[in-house]
């Protein structure tokens, strides 16, 4: 979940925000503000975010039995969503990570269910599997459409991997410093791949097949697993899965606060999202 600097705004009106997903609903926060509910679904339990600036377009996924699936929507000032699409329905079990290449407008995503990466159009159409070998719980993806490398991380395995956008070159990296990831965050300007790991309950990063430790924030967590991670210049957002907490951390100072704490329709914590103009 990268921040890129190329991105075209020009259909986009909506101001800078956070995304939050929190199983019934996607809360969006604006800078200053609490954070308000764009969109609920009682039923639902949303986990996966993912957007594309360009085409002012949020998706996200769902893994209730009743819901499977990925989301599509329009976004407006304030976050707020329009024409909501169940754009992918069928062949789904647990898709947990989402991304997008913005380049060719093609939408990524993890099954740790299937045990797969997969891709579609935007509109859910031409999907196609990766033929990756060894996947077991495939979690956290994104893509770094510039040098055209998709990284993912693995639960089961514990380890981060990365291929060409049509499956190729597959390469992986069992390291011990990964133990239990979960959303990650490409910065293209330092070439540092971030993520939270649930199981040390710390954001690290991964370069140069080296995995570095940003800050831990086992003492902030009173025992809750880390799932999100949003990053927006020199922060970074970390969810709390069922805690109804969110962290930020100085990514300078290497030091953390806590920014929300018990929010509302937050049943449980799973994606973030930072929009930005930039």
């Amino acid at each position: 979940f990268a921040m890129w600097s190329a991105f075209n705004m020009v259909n986009c009106q909506t101001e800078d925000g956070l995304f939050i997903a929190t199983a019934t609903d996607i809360l969006f926060q604006r800078s200053n503000s609490d954070p308000v509910s764009v969109y609920n679904n009682p039923s639902g339990r949303i986990v996966g975010l993912t957007f594309d600036h360009d085409e002012s377009l949020l998706f996200w996924s769902n893994i209730d039995i009743a819901a499977k699936g990925i989301y599509r929507a329009n976004v407006g000032d304030g976050g707020i969503l329009s024409d909501i699409q169940h754009i992918v329905s069928k062949d789904v079990d647990e898709i947990n990570g989402l991304s997008i290449d913005w380049v060719s407008k093609h939408l990524y995503w993890t099954d740790g269910g299937k045990r797969s990466i997969e891709l579609s159009d935007y509109n859910g159409e031409k999907r196609r599997v990766l033929s990756i070998q060894g996947l077991f719980i495939p979690r956290g993806i994104v893509i770094d459409p510039i040098e055209m490398w998709l990284y993912w991380n693995d639960q089961g395995t514990g380890g981060i991997g990365k291929c060409r956008l049509a499956g190729s070159n597959a390469q992986f990296d069992d390291d011990a410093a990964i133990e239990w990831p979960n959303q990650m965050a490409w910065v293209q300007d330092t070439g540092k791949l971030y993520f939270v790991d649930s199981k040390s309950k710390s954001l690290k990063y991964f370069k140069n097949g080296q995995v570095s430790e940003v800050v831990s924030v086992d003492s902030q967590v009173d025992g809750n697993n880390i799932f999100g991670l949003a990053i927006n210049a020199n922060t970074a957002y970390i969810s709390v899965w069922n805690s109804g907490l969110i962290l930020k951390v100085d990514l300078a100072t290497r030091s953390a606060i806590v920014e929300h704490r018990g929010l509302s329709q937050a049943n449980a914590m799973f994606s973030l999202l930072y929009w930005t103009q930039q």
